[in-house]
């Protein structure tokens, strides 16, 4: 089967390669250790998987991760796709899904004493069903509102239909939602949403196709006793919308800015003020997990290389806030440093008072992310207060670089913040991200200083930053844990030409990141402080005698142990295929086998024991892990553990 229309197999190209900022890489639902097939434009999985992305942003239901959605796609008849929201919030957990509902719930019905009761909150169900054919009968419409009732009102749901353990994990949220309307006699009338996807022409229509979809909305609306359910079908034409829709960047419109336009230079640029409020109301707005405000959503911060947007701990923000808490929002203009915002493009539309409204096109706000969260946080305090703004228009990188490292100097800028701007660096994020949570071997990618991950507290070894990788591929890969040691500073000018390239395998990443996830194991197995990073030489005279300091020779020794070919790394040299299931297989099998704690405080052990044996005596090992006798003679002691 193949895809028949040449701008859906654009699409699905561009979804392979990660090049959609918004969906990331496509997640592969597999059993553990087992390597994936390449995804290919006419892989049944990549096209199902394209197809559900492209079905939870249109229909805007809140998920963590479009690919969280996924729960098949190898198959022509079942669930392809399932995303459960309680009101605007995503839910990862049946365990999350309980703790939202029982909230909601309580100050549901705390309201209802008073004068104007607050409505039951709403629970959103999108359930998707794809197929690469271009047709689609009556009875496979049938079967997708039969399993959605089957799905919706069967205790023993699991029993009966066997299905995998991603519909699983979503009928299990649903259930502990359920169970709380149930306990607290509330009325539960989620809003149901059937979609069923294919490659049918729009003059194809097969009037049968519109009566089975009415008819299956009109029996499981009695069946469940409301009305708010939905059965569609999109063809070609909702696919191709589908796609515009999820292309588009973020565009917003500055209402009322005073500007004055910047002399001529290679980019176009403009400085001035503007209310606040238009600020606030230009920001599109999401709601994250157990918050129940509204905050500015993430994509506009995407080339911002400052912490989480939330994070109060900016002085400029903390001031910002105290200003207007104060009452003294006619002073913010004068106490602010402003918001800097790069975008494609800048039209100015002029108001009678002189102002204009600034409609931009792609826009990022690279300075002013946590200011631009108290703007938001505060927008009843607003009134009569003005930022200082900057407006540059370009899509040069060179440029966007230098206006960011300009706008960000209250405080230390490292190069390794900038790698955070990086394309090849958020393309790895994303494949991180992609696999799934439930998987043992699943790792957190922290591409920018400060980024938080919500309830993953009890995974906190398993997260990890680009420099920590960078190093992990130079002691590793490079076989020169003594250059990392002396100098770790000028090993950012490999990327990304070596290290971090395009056409790396997001697994090699992984590898080399339970590399040092169980590094941080074995060393608190061992009552030993892993040093996360920075020099070991200033460290060292601030932490306890525990210090592990040869870190790096010990993920030399490590990859050397577990790797059946570690010299073999001419593949990563330009000569990898991204989809390579040779290294695919070779890279996901170390992730396997470190994943398991107690494995890796084995292989720990052995590759402690390696850099013990390699060290000429018993002093001081600081001086020693910056040469390379030391990594040559670790080289050989590998063997003889």
């Amino acid at each position: 089967m193949d895809v028949r229309d040449l701008r859906v197999a654009k699409g699905v190209e561009r979804f392979i390669n990660g090049e959609y900022e918004l969906f990331g890489l496509p997640r592969r639902n597999v059993a553990q250790g087992k390597p994936c097939p390449p995804l290919t434009v006419n892989d049944s999985y990549s096209f199902c998987s394209f197809c559900v992305h492209l079905a939870v942003n249109s229909y805007n239901i809140a998920v963590h991760g479009y690919g969280d959605a996924v729960t098949e796609g190898y198959s022509e008849r079942g669930f392809d796709g399932i995303a459960i929201a309680f009101e605007d919030i995503p839910l990862d957990s049946p365990e999350t899904a309980r703790r939202v509902a029982e909230a909601a719930i309580s100050e549901y019905k705390d309201s209802l004493s008073d004068p104007e009761p607050m409505s039951p909150p709403n629970v959103r169900i999108l359930m998707i069903q794809v197929k690469m054919k271009g047709s689609a009968k009556t009875d496979e419409l049938d079967s997708l509102g039969g399993s959605a009732y089957r799905f919706l009102t069967m205790p023993d749901f699991a029993a009966d239909m066997s299905p995998n353990d991603m519909v699983m994990r979503w009928w299990h949220i649903y259930d502990e939602i359920r169970k709380v309307y149930e306990r607290n006699d509330v009325a539960f009338t989620p809003e149901l949403d059937l979609l069923f996807i294919y490659q049918g022409d729009k003059n194809e229509e097969d009037p049968l196709n519109t009566w089975a979809c009415e008819a299956q909305q009109e029996i499981l609306s009695d069946k469940l006793q409301q009305d708010k359910v939905n059965f569609k079908t999109w063809r070609i034409d909702e696919i191709i919308e589908a796609i515009a829709l999820a292309d588009q960047a973020v565009d917003g419109v500055l209402a009322g800015a005073q500007l004055l336009r910047l002399p001529e230079a290679r980019a176009v640029g403009y400085i001035g003020y503007a209310p606040a409020k238009s600020i606030a109301d230009m920001i599109p707005k999401v709601k994250i997990l157990g918050d129940k405000r509204l905050r500015p959503d993430e994509r506009v911060f995407a080339d911002n290389i400052r912490s989480f947007t939330g994070d109060l701990k900016n002085p400029g923000a903390v001031a910002l806030r105290k200003t207007l808490v104060d009452g003294e929002a006619d002073q913010v203009i004068l106490r602010h440093n402003g918001i800097t915002i790069v975008t494609r493009d800048a039209k100015m539309v002029p108001r009678e008072d002189g102002s204009f409204d600034v409609e931009l096109k792609a826009y990022q706000i690279v300075n002013g992310a946590q200011s631009s969260f108290i703007l938001q946080r505060n927008c009843e305090l607003l009134a009569n207060a003005f930022i200082p703004i900057k407006i540059v228009v370009t899509e040069e990188d060179e440029i966007k670089d230098g206006v960011v490292l300009g706008a960000n100097l209250q405080s230390q800028i490292s190069p390794y913040d900038m790698l955070a701007r990086k394309k090849e660096i958020r393309a790895l994020q994303q494949a991180f991200e992609s696999i799934d949570y439930g998987r043992p071997d699943k790792l957190w990618f922290q591409r920018r200083r400060g980024e938080r991950f919500p309830n993953r507290v009890e995974h906190s070894f398993q997260i990890l930053t680009p420099r920590q990788l960078l190093e992990a591929f130079v002691a590793a890969i490079e076989g020169m844990p003594h250059t990392v040691h002396t100098n770790a500073g000028k090993l950012i000018n490999k990327v990304p030409d070596s290290i971090f390239c395009s056409n790396h395998h997001p697994c090699v990443y992984r590898a080399l990141g339970w590399l040092v996830a169980a590094g941080r194991h074995w060393a608190d197995h061992a009552d030993m402080d892993w040093v996360v990073e920075g020099p070991t030489s200033i460290l060292s005279m601030n932490r306890g005698k525990n210090l592990y300091i040869p870190r790096h020779h010990f993920i030399y020794a490590m990859w050397r142990l577990i790797d059946p070919n570690p010299d073999d790394v001419d593949v990563l040299q330009g000569k990898l295929a991204r989809n390579s299931e040779k290294v695919e297989a070779r890279f996901e099998s170390i992730c396997e086998q470190l994943c398991d704690r107690n494995a890796a405080i084995e292989f720990g052990n052995r590759a402690a024991r390696a850099v013990e044996l390699a060290r000429e005596d018993s002093g001081p090992i600081g001086g020693e892990v910056r040469k390379l006798p030391f990594t040559r003679r670790l080289r050989k002691t590998v063997q003889e553990v």
